[in-house]
């Protein structure tokens, strides 16, 4: 199994305007077997764009840190143990924002992901 999918992650506390600055996370999940192990696992990589800053450096982080607080600032990758669990989370992480939508409650489907990508990290 090998997907890829880009999302669009806009500052959700202003107005959203496709001029303003906003980035995409183009998340690929990779299933990867080690030798002589029969497990599987994840990884997970995540590439960040960063769009329609002036200061790209101070948006960047701006960004970053207001939805990666608890994330390491170079962080890039994942690899986690395939179960259950890891499967639901990889599907939530993968679903376009409109079927995510449907799931979320309250949530925003940017904040759900953000907080998959965070669960993600910490396993």
């Amino acid at each position: 199994m090998n997907l890829s999918k880009s999302f669009i992650f806009y500052d959700e506390y202003s107005r959203y305007d496709i001029n303003n600055p906003y980035y995409i996370i183009s998340i690929t999940v990779e299933e990867i077997k080690y030798d002589n192990d029969i497990n599987s696992y994840y990884n997970i990589t995540y590439k960040y764009n960063f769009m329609n800053s002036p200061d790209m450096s101070n948006f960047e982080n701006y960004l970053y840190k207001t939805n990666f607080d608890n994330i390491d600032e170079n962080h890039n990758n994942d690899i986690i143990y395939k179960n259950p669990l890891t499967e639901k989370l990889i599907e939530y992480l993968l679903m376009s924002d409109c079927e995510l939508k449907k799931l979320t409650g309250d949530t925003t489907p940017q904040k759900y992901r953000l907080n998959i990508i965070k669960s993600l990290s910490l396993f």
